[in-house]
């Protein structure tokens, strides 16, 4: 996600030039591959005239990840994915844009507890798996971002940072030795869904290359 983020704001600063530029609207239609918050991403999109326009994408993957939840360090997998609908406003004609819309998360966490575990206050050798996924399926999002084409050809750059209104997580736990006590279960759950209703808002990142016509 660092990187990703990094590599957005480094292309859209170093496009800053072009902004001054009308954007070339007789190709309107473009298709883009690239990476985002949804995984690999594959994105169409059409401009009803200079300042509007409007893009369809769909993102998929995964990744793997350590992290750490209520002291405790889990290893596991998060699953990306999604539809994304964005309509798009282009200031003075020109590549730089300002967008809104919505995007479905179909993301997913499934992981365990590495180590010694603390559940509820009690030290356990046995492992609590964790599944969590955020409550909303659809979530409202706005962003910033650019469409520029890359030395006056068919092939542009896209870049998108915004924020997503994810609302809330929540997660299930078990324990797969029966070890743990599931009140000891519960209490650990409580805490986990308490801090990740403390996570209302999600940034939203996006990069590709696209080819118009």
């Amino acid at each position: 996600m660092n990187r990703c983020l990094a590599l957005a704001i480094s292309a859209m600063l170093f496009s800053l030039p072009a902004f001054s530029d009308a954007e070339d609207v007789t190709r309107p239609f473009t298709l883009s591959v690239g990476e985002s918050v949804l995984g690999h991403t594959l994105e169409a999109g059409y401009r009803f005239n200079n300042r509007f326009g409007m893009r369809g994408m769909y993102g998929n993957g995964s990744t793997s990840i350590d992290t750490s939840i209520e002291g405790n360090t889990y290893d596991g997998d998060v699953a990306l994915g999604g539809f994304g609908l964005i309509f798009d406003y282009y200031t003075n004609s020109n590549a730089f844009r300002l967008s809104a819309g919505a995007i479905t998360l179909d993301h997913r966490f499934d992981g365990a507890t590495t180590g010694s575990t603390i559940v509820n206050g009690t030290a356990y050798t046995a492992p609590l798996n964790v599944n969590a996924r955020f409550n909303r399926s659809l979530a409202p999002m706005i962003s910033m971002g650019v469409q520029t084409p890359i030395r006056n050809s068919r092939f542009v750059f896209t870049g998108d940072l915004g924020v997503v209104y994810t609302g809330s997580a929540s997660a299930i736990g078990s324990d797969p030795t029966n070890t743990i006590s599931q009140s000891d279960i519960d209490a650990e759950l409580s805490d986990i869904n308490e801090t990740l209703e403390d996570l209302p808002i999600a940034p939203f990142v996006k990069v590709g290359i696209g080819f118009s016509f």
